[in-house]
C-alpha cells in the first residue's frame, strides 16, 4: 500500500465503499413566478425572529451571542424556512422534494436570501 511522505499508509480509493448516487433531484425553483414563496418565506421569518437572526447573522462572532443548540445553525434555519415554504406549495413536485431532501431545499432557501440580500444592497448603494 502507498505511504504519504509521514510514513502512513495512504488508503485506496477503491477500497473505500461505494456511495449511492441519487437519481432524484430537486426541481429548478423558480421564484420570480411563483411570489407566494417569497411571501411564505418573509412570513415565517417574521414568526421566528430569532432564527431569522441567526441566518442573517455574518461573522461566526456574532453567531456566538446564540444558543446553537436551541436555534440550530444558518443551514439549519433555511431548512427549516423551506419546510415551511415548500410544503404548502402548489407545485406537488416541490412538496415532494422539499419532503426527500429538507437540507436540499435549505441551500436553495440560503442562495436565494443572500441573492435578494446582496441585490437589495447593491440597488440601495446606487
Amino acid at each position: 500500500m502507498p505511504t504519504t511522505s509521514s510514513g502512513r499508509q495512504r488508503q485506496s480509493l477503491a477500497v473505500l465503499p461505494a456511495t449511492p448516487t441519487r437519481t432524484h433531484r430537486a426541481p429548478r425553483i423558480e421564484w420570480r413566478s411563483h411570489p407566494k414563496r417569497d411571501q411564505r418565506l418573509l412570513d415565517w421569518l417574521d414568526m421566528h425572529p430569532e432564527e431569522a437572526n441567526v441566518i442573517f447573522s455574518g461573522t461566526p462572532k456574532m453567531m456566538m451571542r446564540f444558543n446553537k443548540a436551541e436555534l440550530g445553525t444558518k443551514l439549519s434555519g433555511c431548512t427549516r424556512a423551506a419546510v415551511a415554504v415548500f410544503e404548502a406549495d402548489e407545485d406537488e413536485v416541490a412538496r415532494e422534494g422539499v419532503r426527500d431532501d429538507p437540507k436540499k431545499f435549505g441551500r436553495l432557501v440560503a442562495r436565494h436570501l443572500l441573492k435578494q440580500v446582496h441585490s437589495n444592497f447593491i440597488v440601495g448603494l446606487s
